[in-house]
């Protein structure tokens, strides 16, 4: 059996003393300075006290065998588990925001792989959408921000949690170590931001949900842009999972500015209708741009007879993999007549680039090309 001690050894010792600290227990160091002890309890009554040491500038060795140590008391003083002791601590450094999935998708306390991958890839496109519209200020925008991806890149997958089947994404905000002043407040750091927007755009979903109308969603104040509801859209639609529970927590370190009450937001598929509205009353009206596209085709589609494809007039469309100056990485939607598909049948069947122009708008979370023209193969 591997020993409960093995297991939180990669707390960090600053995560346990501030935790601590915050938590009541008195820090003292020693005469010299090398020692560190934190103590609950009544010093005069050493039976009713419980003492912790830490040696300051110890070797990384020396330290971890003094943080397992610790952990292992902590966890059967208050009586929680290794698992429940880490995400509090991890609590102090991160805000979390928490995911239920309803109990039909569960088996065995497991989901199926292929939902867990959508929802991650959606979270992800999620918070890098939320973190471009709190850098602009934008109601939507073209193409997400280098410095956005950056911080949706260094927010962590977090341990799932029992029940009703759940993930835990880890947004980091730091230690807050700057002194507490009677006056004012720090600076928050970015990622505190982002969450605080996610938060106040959820909250305006919910009462979009009780009013039957997506307007609460449209004039809510630095809520959310028509991109980030996109990326809610796509949480349902990509995963397949009908019913999303959220919730947010906000790491004590840091405040929250202003009123952000602790609420659950249900994200369901009977409620979509009312984010596409929000995405197309919060989106910019824009006129379709001739643009070229080249890339390779991912998907083809046809209601039609695939032996029959001059004469039959079933719809055809493709799927092209784009890599834009303007817009960045998107798939492309294009609606094909007979001759066009045939040509766009042999760059796929050939692994061949696939050139076309035509009018590109976006529609929703689709780009699409109409009127496409002069398609052609590129070697």
């Amino acid at each position: 059996m591997v020993s409960r001690r093995t297991d939180l050894v990669h707390v960090p010792k600053g995560a346990i003393v501030r935790y601590l600290t915050d938590q009541g227990w008195e820090r003292q160091a020693s005469r010299d300075g090398k020692l560190l002890k934190l103590s609950l309890g009544d010093d005069d009554n050493a039976s009713q006290s419980v003492n912790l040491i830490f040696s300051n500038g110890a070797p990384p060795e020396k330290e971890m065998a003094e943080v397992a140590a610790a952990l292992e008391t902590l966890v059967q003083l208050y009586d929680v588990t290794p698992s429940q002791f880490a995400q509090a601590l991890i609590s102090l450094a991160y805000d979390l925001i928490f995911t239920r999935v309803p109990d039909e998708y569960v088996r065995h306390e497991s989901i199926e792989l292929g939902m867990a991958n959508s929802y991650i890839t959606n979270m992800k496109s999620f918070l890098a959408a939320s973190a471009t519209t709190e850098l602009s200020g934008e109601l939507s925008f073209k193409r997400t921000l280098k410095d956005a991806l950056t911080y949706a890149g260094r927010c962590r997958f977090g341990h799932t949690f029992r029940g009703s089947f759940g993930f835990v994404i880890e947004s980091p905000v730091g230690m807050n170590d700057a002194p507490q002043l009677e006056i004012g407040s720090p600076d928050v750091p970015f990622g505190r931001k982002v969450i605080e927007r996610i938060a106040r755009g959820l909250s305006s979903f919910n009462a979009a949900i009780a009013q039957d109308d997506a307007s609460p969603i449209v004039v809510a104040e630095n809520g959310m842009s028509a991109n980030m509801c996109d990326e809610v859209i796509g949480m349902i639609e990509d995963t397949g999972i009908s019913k999303l529970e959220m919730s947010i927590a906000l790491s004590p370190e840091w405040g929250p500015r202003g009123q952000i009450a602790p609420q659950s937001f249900k994200i369901e598929k009977r409620y979509v209708d009312l984010l596409k509205d929000a995405s197309s009353r919060l989106r910019k009206e824009e006129v379709p741009k001739r643009e070229t596209i080249i890339g390779r085709i991912v998907r083809l589609e046809t209601d039609g007879n695939p032996s029959d494809l001059i004469d039959d007039r079933a719809g055809r469309e493709i799927w092209v993999s784009w890599d834009s100056a303007d817009y960045g990485p998107i798939r492309v939607l294009i609606p094909l007549d007979p001759q066009s598909y045939l040509t766009a049948l042999e760059a796929h069947r050939t692994g061949q680039l696939f050139s076309v122009s035509g009018l590109l708008k976006r529609q929703g979370r689709t780009w699409l090309l109409d009127d496409a023209l002069t398609p052609r193969l590129i070697s």
